[in-house]
C-alpha cells in the first residue's frame, strides 16, 4: 500500500512532465530510501529522548533523597532506606540513633564556629562509620539518623558513645570543657516498628529531653518510646480542645480573712473532654509546657475570663475580682502586651477587677522583658499578683523589682505553721508584704483549724476549699447568693 501511495503521488505531482517510466522508478526509489532514513534517525531520537528521560527522572529523585548542604542522604532517602533495607528478619538485629546538634549551645559558647561546618562535620562521622548493610541521613536541620546493626545495648551505647566523642573533640580537641552541643538518643527496633516517621519523631524528642544536661546520651526502650507517642496524641487532643473550647472556665472565691464577705475568685480550668470526661489541669499543664503551647493555653483562659467579668456587669458579682494565670514563658513573650490589649479590648469591665497572676512552672524567658509587660499591663489598669510566695522560683527581691499588688502565700508554707518556725516563717512573710503595701492571701486553708489559725494573723484574704471549691462560672451567682445567705 506504502509503495503505491508514493507511485500516484509521483504520477499525480508531475502530470505535465514528460518523463519515462524508469525516471519515474528512479524516483520511487529514492523516496522510499529517505523515507527509511527518516524513519531510522526518527526511532534513534525516541530511544535517546527516552533514555535522556529516564536519566533525570532517575537524578531528580536522587536529588531528592540527597540533602543539598552535607551530600548524605536527606530524610525521605532513609525512610525509604529503612523500608527498602530492613527486613523483618533483621529488624531486631538493627538499632536508629538520633543525633542532634543545640544550635542554641552551640552560639551561645563556641560562637567562632559555623553552624554549616558543625553539620558537615556530623555528615562525615556518621558516614565514615557505617558499614555494610547501614545507613544514615541528615533527618532536620539540626538532626541526623543511623541505622546500624547492634550487638545488645551495651554494644549501641559504646558505638554511639564513640561517635559522640568524635563529634565532642570537633568542638574541644582537648576535652577539657563540659559537653552540651551534641546529644543522642538510641532504640533497638522491635518486630513490629515499621514506622520510621514515628520512631525518628520519638527519638527526636528523647533527644530534646536531656538537652542542656550533662547527659549526652539516652537509651530507649519500647516503654518510654510508647510513652513519646502517648502525649504527642494527648497534645494533639489537646489542641483539638483548645479550638473547639472544651476548656471551660471554673472560678473558686476568695473571702476577706476579717468579714469573711466574698472579694474576688481565682479563674481556673478544667478540661471536658468529650471522651473521657472531666479532666484536672494536672493532666494537661505539664504536658502544654513540654509542647512550648503553654502560651496559646494562658491567653485562651485570658479570654475567658474577660469575657466573665463582662457578663457579671450588673449582678451581685460585678464588684468581684478574678485573678488569671499566667506562666512566666508567656509573660516574657515579646508580644504579650499586644496579645493582651487585642483580647481585652474585645470586652468592657473594669481593667482594676483583672489581677494578672503569675505562676510558677518555670523561670522567665527573658526577665527583662517580663518586668517591662508586667509595667505596661498596669499602665492597662490590671493589678499583679505573685503566686505560690515562700517557695518555688520566687524570692524576695522579686517584690522589689515586680510591680506587684498581691502576693500569695503558697499552701506548703501553711502547712509548716505547727512547727514555732513555720509560723514565724509565716507571719515574717505577711509582714514583709505589708510593709511594701502588698496585699496578702494565703492559698491552701481547707480545715478550720488552718482557717482559725490564718484568722488570728494579719493576712488579708483566704483561699481554699474551706470557703470555696473550684465550680463552674456559670454557677458562681447561685453560689455567692448561697454564700450569703448562711454568713
Amino acid at each position: 500500500m506504502f509503495k503505491l501511495v508514493i507511485k500516484i503521488l509521483l504520477l499525480g505531482l508531475l502530470p505535465s512532465i514528460s518523463v519515462s517510466a524508469e525516471t519515474v522508478q528512479q524516483n520511487y526509489n529514492a523516496l522510499i530510501y529517505m523515507s527509511g532514513v527518516v524513519a531510522v534517525l526518527f526511532v534513534a531520537l525516541v530511544v535517546l529522548f527516552s533514555i535522556r528521560l529516564r536519566t533525570i527522572k532517575r537524578e531528580g529523585k536522587l536529588g531528592r533523597m540527597t540533602d543539598a548542604e552535607t551530600g548524605m542522604g536527606n530524610r525521605a532517602d532513609f525512610v525509604r532506606r529503612f523500608d527498602n533495607d530492613i527486613s523483618d528478619f533483621t529488624r531486631r538485629n538493627y538499632c536508629i540513633a538520633y543525633f542532634i546538634v543545640d544550635s542554641n549551645y552551640l552560639n551561645a559558647y563556641h560562637q567562632d564556629i559555623e553552624f554549616s561546618d558543625t553539620v558537615k562535620y556530623i555528615a562525615t562521622v556518621l558516614t565514615d562509620d557505617i558499614k555494610n548493610y547501614e545507613f544514615a541521613a541528615r533527618v532536620t536541620e539540626s538532626g541526623f539518623a543511623m541505622a546500624f546493626k547492634s550487638k545488645g545495648k551495651d554494644y549501641a551505647i559504646e558505638r554511639v558513645n564513640k561517635i559522640v566523642g568524635k563529634l565532642n573533640r570537633y568542638i574541644d580537641p582537648t576535652e577539657k570543657l563540659s559537653p552540651g552541643t551534641f546529644n543522642a538518643a538510641i532504640y533497638n527496633l522491635e518486630n513490629d516498628d515499621r514506622n520510621c516517621e514515628l520512631l525518628l519523631f520519638n527519638l527526636r524528642k528523647h533527644c530534646t529531653q536531656i538537652l542542656g544536661s550533662r547527659q549526652q546520651i539516652i537509651y530507649c526502650d519500647s516503654y518510654s518510646m510508647n510513652s513519646v507517642q502517648l502525649e504527642k496524641e494527648l497534645i494533639e487532643s489537646i489542641k483539638q480542645g483548645l479550638s473547639r473550647e472544651e476548656f471551660k472556665l471554673y472560678v473558686q472565691f476568695i473571702v476577706d480573712n476579717k468579714t469573711k464577705q466574698i472579694v474576688s475568685a481565682e479563674a481556673l480550668s478544667r478540661w471536658e473532654n468529650p471522651e473521657t470526661g472531666i479532666q484536672l489541669p494536672g493532666k494537661y499543664i505539664s504536658a502544654m509546657m513540654r509542647a512550648g503551647i503553654i502560651a496559646d493555653f494562658d491567653y485562651y483562659m485570658f479570654e475567658q475570663v474577660c469575657r466573665q467579668l463582662q457578663q457579671w456587669q450588673g449582678t451581685k458579682l460585678e464588684n468581684l475580682a478574678m485573678s488569671c494565670n499566667f506562666t512566666r514563658i508567656t509573660i516574657s513573650e515579646d508580644s504579650f502586651v499586644e496579645k493582651i490589649k487585642e483580647i481585652a479590648g474585645k470586652y468592657s469591665f473594669d481593667k482594676s477587677k483583672l489581677v494578672m497572676e503569675i505562676t510558677e512552672e518555670t523561670m522567665e524567658k527573658n526577665r527583662k522583658k517580663a518586668l517591662n509587660n508586667m509595667r505596661e499591663c498596669k499602665k492597662m489598669g490590671f493589678r499583679i499578683a505573685l503566686d505560690d510566695f515562700g517557695c518555688g522560683y520566687t524570692s524576695p527581691i522579686n517584690l522589689c523589682e515586680y510591680p506587684l499588688d498581691i502576693v500569695k502565700i503558697d499552701r506548703q508554707v501553711l502547712l509548716k505553721t505547727e512547727e514555732t518556725k513555720g509560723s514565724d516563717l509565716f507571719k515574717g512573710l505577711i509582714a514583709l508584704a505589708h510593709s511594701l503595701n502588698l496585699k496578702v492571701v494565703c492559698e491552701g486553708v481547707e480545715t478550720k483549724k488552718q482557717h482559725l489559725y490564718v484568722e488570728s494573723t494579719q493576712c488579708d484574704h483566704i483561699q481554699g476549699w474551706y470557703f470555696s471549691k473550684a465550680i463552674p462560672s456559670f454557677a458562681g451567682e447561685a453560689f455567692v447568693s448561697d454564700y450569703l445567705g448562711n454568713i
